[in-house]
């Protein structure tokens, strides 16, 4: 690798996996793709039940975990992120939501130039593919199939008063529907199948897994290349004409700060020679922060009838024959986007995934368990948090974890947005549709009723959304860490475009909204070498 490349692309995520493919579709540039992570060649990974191991699990996960959580009883939250080719979309619940426009447009009213609803939608239009013929989008995606539980719920709701939405794709996402997923013919479709898989046997590409990047390399502001090693530990320079940060929210910031770029004196006292001071890198933080609210219920159509030992032969012959059932299940099925009466009237400010079963993650032990009855499980959370933390660095080592301050509920508007979930989710239970199948509820439970014991409760059971974002925030001001371009400011040759450079969460899950981000750097990337002048 002693060449050098005109795309250096760090981190094989999301936004990895399809920088490389775009960037290597016309042949003219030569891009290398450097993962921390192996090559993920496991069955467990493509089949969609296979989140349940995998998305805490340690061959294919970083296994972060955050600071003692004030707000949620002191406790250090596991976050899982990928570390496999794929990202963490090798390892997620496979849900795919765009977000709400609105989203879109407070990016630009907050600085973010171009990234207004109108001029984004066509990003996200160009790699998706709903249809099961091929066409040009790469990401095949499928919406859930009706189910027993999942019509049950979606009436419930209706029962409410949360109207049925059956397409949340069109803009409008007020209302309950089954979810569009990144499962094609029953198998998962991360970022390494959809994107990179196609472009492999390009000339112009190379992937390189287990590679660990240490720093950028910075000479009189410029970028030149990074430094990296190899899993035998073995240190090199790989020299770029333009180095991209596809690291995630976590990494990018992290391997800033490595290269000097932070708030100087944090730097300075983690033994590192501070070129940009720019206290914004690794701030801002943001997650959705979610509990949930479960019920013991009749038993059929439940995962707990499903898991019987005489179901499972019958459960495996029907994925085989027909890519359906327990195996081809992702995380969630069915979603509600509702308003808790605290945020803008119209717009959907929390979020539900509905699931037919009932369990937990101990995370003492990292491994999810059933409960011994059946049941249904709901999780609610707040999708505009106005909480907000850090990554920060302790050390100059690329293998020591930065210490990760979510800030969970750490404002009242979060937490009264919380409850009203909450009681909404209790209110979609007793309506008649669910009520007439239900049983007690076993999470939070009926001895939960106070605003303070449900807050304990979520405190105590409460979780990551896996989504965080934001901490080199995109912008038009001084404090921001990327501009409208994605370029680093302070700094020529180096980009960041992954997750990192939201400037607030979008509406739900995050997984679309990274792809487009990608997308629309690429083309941006191409367009200024196509015409250096721009």
């Amino acid at each position: 690798m002693a060449r050098q490349w005109d795309y250096v692309i760090v981190g094989a995520g999301a936004a990895g996996c399809l920088l490389a493919e775009r960037l290597t579709q016309d042949g003219r540039s030569s891009v290398l793709l450097l993962e921390a992570g192996g090559k993920g060649r496991s069955l467990v990974l493509g089949l969609p039940i296979g989140w349940t191991t995998v998305a805490y699990g340690k061959p294919f996960n970083w296994g972060f975990r955050t600071a003692p959580e004030q707000e949620v009883c002191g406790r250090r939250v596991r976050w899982p992120r990928g570390r496999v080719l794929g990202g963490s979309t090798a390892i997620n619940g496979m849900i795919y939501v765009r977000g709400h426009p609105s989203d879109f447009d407070a990016w630009a009213d907050a600085g973010a130039e171009g990234w207004d609803w109108r001029s984004v939608e066509p990003f996200f239009q160009r790699f998706e593919n709903l249809s099961a013929q091929p066409k040009s989008g790469r990401l095949r995606i499928q919406q859930a199939s009706p189910s027993l539980w999942g019509e049950r719920f979606i009436s419930a709701c209706e029962a409410a008063g949360i109207p049925r939405n059956d397409n949340y794709l069109s803009g409008d996402t007020l209302g309950a529907g089954y979810y569009y997923q990144n499962v094609f013919r029953g198998w998962r479709q991360s970022g390494k199948v959809a994107f990179l898989a196609p472009a492999m046997d390009r000339q112009n590409l190379t992937v390189c897994s287990e590679y660990l990047v240490d720093r950028c390399v910075i000479s009189d502001g410029h970028v030149t290349g990074v430094l990296v090693r190899d899993k035998q530990n073995r240190q090199s320079l790989i020299e770029g004409r333009h180095v991209i940060l596809a690291a995630g929210a976590i990494g990018s910031p992290a391997l800033l700060q490595r290269s000097g770029v932070g708030e100087a004196e944090h730097l300075q006292r983690c033994g590192i020679q501070p070129v940009i001071d720019r206290p914004a890198v690794g701030q801002n933080l943001q997650d959705h922060f979610g509990t949930l609210v479960a019920t013991e219920t009749t038993p059929e159509g439940t995962v707990w009838a499903d898991v019987r030992p005489w179901r499972l032969p019958l459960q495996l012959g029907r994925y085989v024959t027909q890519r359906k059932g327990l195996l081809a299940m992702p995380s969630s099925d069915v979603c509600v986007f509702h308003e808790s009466g605290l945020g803008t009237t119209g717009v959907p400010d929390i979020q539900i995934h509905f699931t037919p079963a009932a369990g937990m993650h101990d995370e003492v032990s990292g491994t999810s368990k059933m409960d011994p009855v059946p049941g249904v499980t709901a999780i609610t959370y707040p999708m505009h948090p106005t909480s907000r933390g850090s990554v920060l660095i302790t050390d100059a080592d690329a293998s020591t974890a930065p210490e990760i301050q979510a800030n969970y509920l750490t404002t009242e508007h979060d937490r009264q947005v919380l409850l009203s979930g909450i009681r909404t989710l209790r209110r979609i239970y007793d309506a008649p549709p669910m009520q007439a199948h239900r049983r007690a509820e076993i999470r939070p439970g009926a001895d939960a009723q106070t605003d303070e014991a449900l807050l304990k409760k979520a405190g105590q059971q409460g979780t990551t959304g896996y989504h965080p974002v934001g901490t080199c925030r995109m912008g038009s001001d001084q404090d921001a860490v990327v501009n409208s371009d994605l370029k680093v400011r302070g700094l020529s040759g180096l980009s960041v475009i992954d997750a990192s450079v939201m400037p607030k969460l979008t509406s739900g899950n995050t997984m679309a909204a990274t792809y487009m981000i990608a997308e629309y750097g690429a083309d941006k990337l191409l367009r200024e070498r196509d015409d250096p002048a721009r």
